[in-house]
């Protein structure tokens, strides 16, 4: 509490009002009535959800189907999340939207905040699984996405960073048996990705939008289609405080 100002919260005004003659006098201030929490500091739980939109369209050259793939779905999508703020406000994680051709998302550690930082964050995988009693398949597939702040506020009780996307899929699958040829598969989109954290009373308001546009190549056989996609989507929710540690950044 500064220059004797003392918040009142509902059923605490009567008390505020008692506080305020000790704020006058100089006396030391008394810990903040309940409610009155405005830090994003600590760990916050809640599900987030909102409209989501993806087309996707891949043409297929390989007889004997000559005909265009579409996806176009428009719906709700909803997810668990579990995020924390460190004391000066900063995420250790964040839920990014990956790719032009779908409206899943992943939670990544971040460290670019502040207006014009770029960070790039990658991972692979690769599985192998049996293709007859004789062969096996394995795919190898790495995942690339790159960020570059171009706007941020950052306060103990509001976070909004918009970032510009860069995404990279490339997968390539292999076959013991030499009558299978390799197949290799890209994608590749950019996009803008806003995310917002505001605290108030004790819980945090939190969104996400999101905006991707890619392309894709497949090769098959030696025949190569292309394609294009779009993921549009905006997800908020009211997260609660949960229990456990939140992970300080490195």
């Amino acid at each position: 509490m500064t220059n004797g100002q003392v918040r009142c919260f509902g059923k605490w005004s009567a008390i505020c009002a008692a506080l305020a003659v000790i704020a006058a006098s100089g006396q030391a201030c008394p810990p903040e009535m309940p409610g009155s929490a405005t830090s994003l500091a600590g760990l916050w739980t809640g599900v987030i959800g909102g409209e989501t939109t993806v087309t996707t369209i891949q043409d297929a050259p390989s007889p004997p189907n000559t005909n265009d793939q579409t996806l176009d779905q428009t719906g709700f999508t909803s997810s668990n999340l579990v995020i924390g703020f460190n004391d000066a406000g900063l995420p250790t994680t964040l839920p990014l939207a990956v790719s032009a051709f779908g409206s899943f998302f992943s939670s990544q550690p971040v460290t670019a905040f502040n207006a014009g930082e770029m960070q790039t964050i990658s991972f692979s995988s690769n599985s192998t699984s049996p293709s007859g009693a004789m062969h096996a398949i394995t795919s190898e597939t790495t995942f690339t996405t790159t960020l570059t702040v171009t706007e941020s506020v950052l306060t103990s009780d509001h976070f909004r960073v918009v970032y510009a996307t860069t995404n990279i899929t490339d997968q390539m699958t292999t076959f013991t048996d030499p009558a299978i040829d390799p197949q290799e598969f890209a994608q590749s989109s950019t996009g803008t990705l806003i995310v917002e954290a505001t605290a108030d009373g004790g819980v945090v308001m939190f969104s996400m939008d999101f905006n991707n546009n890619g392309t894709s190549v497949r090769t098959l056989s030696g025949n190569t289609s292309t394609g294009n996609g779009f993921a549009v989507g905006s997800l908020s929710g009211t997260l609660l405080p949960g229990t456990g540690v939140v992970p300080q950044q490195n």
